[in-house]
């Protein structure tokens, strides 16, 4: 009788074990999708914040320059001697 008290204790002490490794791997899934969106998400704002200092930059030397858009700064570029035919 004590060795079925035994294998009934042990089946319930595995099975409970199963149940609790099994939430534990839902859990780890779970925390390592949220680390990949968080991850994706920062270099999203890393580049968008990047992206944004350039225009920013780009805007403000075309404001230096006195020129309205790009082919005026490409001419502006050309006249100054900044940039040559070709190079």
């Amino acid at each position: 009788m004590l060795c079925v008290w035994a294998l009934r204790a042990a089946v319930r002490s595995g099975r409970r074990r199963s149940r609790d490794l099994g939430e534990r791997t839902v859990q780890l899934e779970q925390e390592r999708e949220e680390k990949a969106r968080r991850a994706v998400f920062d270099e999203r704002v890393r580049i968008a914040r990047e992206l944004h200092d350039v225009v920013a930059h780009h805007v403000s030397v075309m404001g230096v320059l006195g020129v309205r858009d790009r082919v005026q700064a490409v001419v502006f570029a050309y006249e100054s001697g900044m940039v040559t035919p070709g190079a």
